[in-house]
């Protein structure tokens, strides 16, 4: 039996190589340089195969990093106005995955009122963009995007490739939307019941106050309220309650 080790260009082992024959011996010269010949192939094969399934794990990884984080990618190469979407970001434009995808088709995706905007961006001359718009699905459903992209320019500036993120960020928008919908209902019921409220914090000292609070008290509400100002508009005979309470908080 005569071995041989696999070594990886780095000169890492990678396994071993070994001929069987019947009877004892020496290897003969053109066996030697067979093995030398097999063990090379060997190599240049084992590294192949774990330089994909390292490729395969990375992708996979990435897929579900971009899946949980409702994060997805996209490149647009200029010359060949050819578009890459990840699957995340086929997920969120609702397209089905492994779809080859136009630009145009992508185009088709954007709100109107947000595509003049698009457009722009990627007609830039600039090296990155960022912008919020809108996505509507063929469902009608509406899906709210944060776009952020770097330009890959060549030497005399000219466009190469746009590469990108899009976040889906509808539950943010949405949730926004909701806290306006009640800050709204909130401060129409103050200023229908003459009801303001607020807030104090003793360690910084910081107020916050509703509008309706701001019209009670006479106050402009575009200054920073403070207890010194509050203090100035209490009446003298409730003054030392007002200050007591004060002291006590």
């Amino acid at each position: 039996c005569w071995t041989t080790p696999i070594l990886s260009q780095a000169g890492t082992p990678l396994g071993t190589f070994a001929i069987y024959q019947r009877e004892v011996g020496s290897p003969t010269p053109l066996q030697t340089d067979l093995i030398g010949r097999f063990t090379h192939i060997a190599s240049i094969a084992v590294e192949r195969a774990q330089a994909e399934e390292a490729l395969r794990r990375s992708q996979a990884q990435l897929a579900r990093a971009q899946r949980l984080s409702t994060t997805g990618s996209f490149s647009y190469r200029a010359a060949t106005d050819e578009l890459t979407l990840s699957e995340e970001t086929c997920r969120i434009c609702g397209f089905d995955l492994g779809q080859s995808v136009s630009p145009g088709a992508m185009r088709d995706r954007i709100h109107p009122e947000d595509l003049p905007l698009f457009l722009n961006m990627l007609g830039s001359a600039g090296r990155q963009f960022e912008f919020d718009c809108r996505v509507q699905l063929q469902d009608s459903t509406i899906t709210y995007l944060h776009v952020v992209a770097d330009a890959v320019r060549d030497d005399a500036g000219g466009l190469v490739e746009w590469i990108g993120a899009i976040r889906d960020v509808t539950e943010r928008r949405r949730a926004e939307e909701e806290r306006r919908r009640h800050e709204a209902i909130l401060s129409e019921a103050e200023r229908l019941s003459l009801t303001g409220s607020s807030c104090w914090r003793p360690p910084s000292d910081e107020l916050i106050w509703s509008k309706e609070m701001f019209r009670i008290f006479d106050f402009d509400p575009h200054l920073t309220p403070t207890v010194d100002m509050v203090r100035a508009r209490i009446h003298p005979e409730d003054l030392p309650h007002f200050n007591h309470t004060v002291e006590c908080a």
